[in-house]
């Protein structure tokens, strides 16, 4: 995945900075596959191959590429965790959370359970929050720490001449524009 800002686009180009950085934490590398940070317009546009793709100039941008990241087929994936922590004897109840259920265990605070918006608590031994971009309402403390970056509106069927063409060009997100 490739992510750029224009540099004068304060929060965007700020974002890509701190994530940048955040993606450069050793624990959330796989060996050979670091996150590397774009110096420029050439350099950006070598990572689209040698391809003759239509680009932009590139000028003033901030932008890194993290090979490991990209676009994820986000339902399967949770159908296969959700099959694999059923499997595990794991009891999944679907509905909109409310509010987290707090008390005390062990002397401590600590997260309960949860109140769905129809009314119902339930508690369990351990609470997984799994609220993407909205896990703040649940958990403030994180503040702007986790913000949602981004909702697909729109998908384009590309022919088989222009999937060819496309195969080795990475998933661009654009914080400063959205696209």
């Amino acid at each position: 995945m490739l992510v750029l800002s224009h540099e004068t686009h304060q929060t965007a180009s700020t974002y890509v900075r701190r994530a940048f950085d955040v993606n450069c934490d050793p624990s959330l590398m796989s060996e050979g596959r670091l996150a590397v940070k774009l110096g420029g317009p050439s350099e950006i546009k070598a990572v689209f191959g040698n391809e003759r793709l239509p680009l932009g100039r590139f000028e003033n941008e901030v932008a890194y590429i993290n090979p490991q990241s990209g676009w994820a087929h986000a339902r399967r994936a949770m159908d296969m965790i959700c099959d694999k922590v059923r499997s595990a004897g794991v009891n999944i109840v679907g509905g909109e959370a409310d509010s987290l259920v707090y008390g005390t265990k062990n002397g401590r605070r600590d997260v309960l359970g949860v109140k769905l918006v129809r009314g119902e608590v339930y508690k369990a031994d351990k609470v997984i929050v799994a609220a993407g971009g909205w896990s703040a309402k649940f958990v403030p403390e994180i503040g702007k720490e986790l913000l949602a970056s981004g909702q697909c509106v729109a998908h384009i069927q590309l022919t088989k001449e222009e999937a060819a063409r496309y195969a080795n060009v990475p998933v661009v997100f654009r914080m400063d524009t959205g696209l």
